[in-house]
């Protein structure tokens, strides 16, 4: 038996950054969108944690526990007292290192696929407990559509987009995005909370014409 999750890729819309926190983090306003580029995550019945992975950007994904897929299920196992004995194939089309949290969605995979397989029936709630944990990113791959983040990126919004949303995304793998794949930003001149959060709200909703 296995368990295959497809998951997407995801952009940020529009992005606000607050002040620094005393944990040394910033608060977030940003909106996520899910786009139509995926990766795969197929989950098997193993004797112990094994990471493989294939496509364009395979050679450059960690194969050891430092892969977000492997803490997933480790994570996960450790929650439910369980082994983490299970083979995780990855099928990667998100590029690597190209600001659209690919590992991120591996690691959301990785998690729905391993409460399938070993037949856990986690709640959504502890599953984005779980994703959280892993990173500031993961609780979006999990939840996909649009959604505002805030706190970290971890607390998510669902968002109704209004219209059509024309998007042209560059291949990192061509040199055409920098480094993080990101645009350096600068911090909103505000105190600490959710900078322009319900302004970001009200901006991903707008209906577009065209």
């Amino acid at each position: 038996m296995s368990v295959t999750v497809r998951v997407p890729a995801k952009v940020n819309v529009q992005l606000a950054v607050g002040a620094a926190r005393p944990d040394g983090y910033h608060d977030l306003a940003n909106v996520f969108l899910a786009v139509g580029l995926y990766d795969e995550v197929t989950a098997t019945p193993a004797e112990e944690l094994r990471i493989t992975c294939e496509g364009p950007d395979a050679g450059q994904v960690p194969l050891d526990r430092t892969n977000l897929a492997a803490r997933a299920a480790l994570a996960l196992a450790e929650r439910y007292g369980r082994e983490p004995a299970v083979h995780l194939h990855i099928a990667k089309d998100i590029p690597v290192a190209g600001g659209m949290a690919g590992g991120s969605a591996d690691g959301a995979a990785a998690l729905v696929a391993c409460d399938a397989l070993w037949g856990i029936g986690a709640s959504r709630e502890e599953l984005l407990e779980i994703c959280a944990e892993l990173g500031s990113d993961v609780p979006f791959s999990l939840v996909g559509g649009a959604a505002l983040g805030t706190g970290r990126g971890e607390r998510l919004t669902p968002l109704e987009v209004g219209g059509r949303l024309p998007l042209g995304v560059r291949d990192g793998r061509a040199g055409s995005v920098h480094a993080g794949g990101v645009p350096r930003v600068r911090p909103a001149r505000r105190g600490p909370g959710h900078p322009r959060a319900d302004r970001l709200r009200r901006r991903a909703a707008r209906p577009r014409q065209g």
